[in-house]
């Protein structure tokens, strides 16, 4: 029977935690690890963007052989694998009031925030702003990182 408690788990996450901040806190005063951390990023990057390459080539040479049709999916079949191929269109409305008269059943509105007006109105309005703000789910999102060689 282990004897971790939920007590000591947290203790030994806490310790962990506190020495992997005093790294990051020392690395940030550490240019060659930083140099180190984005020339490897820059590398992985450019490996990603070889191996998308050959894939693609890869992916239109089986496309010729299996073929693919405009919109749908076809399946082709060999000994070792089921290849289904899928083809897709796009559509983008370029007469909207021309479709609307025609078919206004076809047209949908997609409702979503203004970011730019909801961010106004916090100086514009406060009142209403922090009213507004409850409605509003709010998460984080990835954080985006860009590397640059100087020069």
């Amino acid at each position: 029977m282990s004897n971790l408690t939920l007590l000591s788990v947290s203790k030994q996450f806490d310790t962990v935690n506190s020495i992997a901040n005093d790294n990051i806190a020392h690395d940030a005063n550490n240019p060659s690890k930083v140099n180190d951390l984005a020339k490897a990023i820059q590398l992985r990057k450019f490996s990603i963007a070889e191996v998308s390459a050959e894939i693609k080539e890869l992916e239109a040479q089986l496309l010729m052989i299996c073929g693919v049709d405009d919109e749908g999916s076809r399946k082709f079949n060999t000994d070792e694998y089921v290849i289904t191929t899928t083809g897709k269109l796009t559509r983008s409305i370029k007469d909207l009031a021309t479709l609307k008269a025609l078919a206004p059943q076809v047209v949908r509105v997609k409702e979503e925030l203004d970011l730019r007006k909801f961010k106004k109105l916090a100086t514009d309005n406060p009142m209403l702003y922090g009213k507004v703000v409850t409605t509003i789910e709010t998460k984080s999102a990835k954080p985006a990182i860009k590397i640059e060689p100087q020069g």
